[in-house]
């Protein structure tokens, strides 16, 4: 089934407490631009971008997993995509991914900037070292009980 049904997008919201993030193509962000206001919804929009439709070939390419004709579609597709995406007004931000780090640090400053609750990327980082070394511990534990 294509999409994400509206129910578990709102139990996310509300029953969860947690921020839903749907990957969607510049069609969808049209159809939920107009319908989130009935729904009362306030989302944000950020539309990813290559830095060049020239890396985005060489991208697709070293996938493997398309012929080219495939690939010249696709092409085709993202160069309108990419006028409508970068276009005034459609999206709150647009990120330029050109380098993986580079992009993933403007990803958590657009997303701070947003939502000024959610913890920096310093801290996500140390909570995300914190949980592997309770992981790394409880590993040593179980092999040390298993041994005796």
């Amino acid at each position: 089934i294509y999409g994400t049904s509206r129910e578990s997008f709102l139990n996310i919201m509300h029953k969860e407490n947690r921020i839903p993030i749907l990957e969607i193509d510049v069609q969808g962000v049209q159809t939920i631009r107009a319908l989130a206001p009935t729904l009362g919804l306030r989302p944000k929009y950020l539309f990813i971008a290559p830095e060049s439709t020239e890396r985005l070939r060489e991208r697709l390419i070293l996938r493997c997993t398309e012929r080219s004709e495939e690939i010249d579609l696709r092409l085709s597709n993202a160069v309108h995509e990419i006028k409508l995406g970068t276009s005034e007004g459609l999206f709150d931000d647009v990120l330029i991914n050109s380098n993986f780090s580079e992009a993933t640090n403007a990803l958590f400053r657009i997303v701070r900037k947003w939502y000024p609750s959610m913890p920096n990327a310093g801290r996500i980082r140390a909570l995300q070292r914190k949980m592997r070394n309770l992981k790394d511990c409880l590993r040593r534990q179980r092999q040390e009980n298993l041994q005796q």
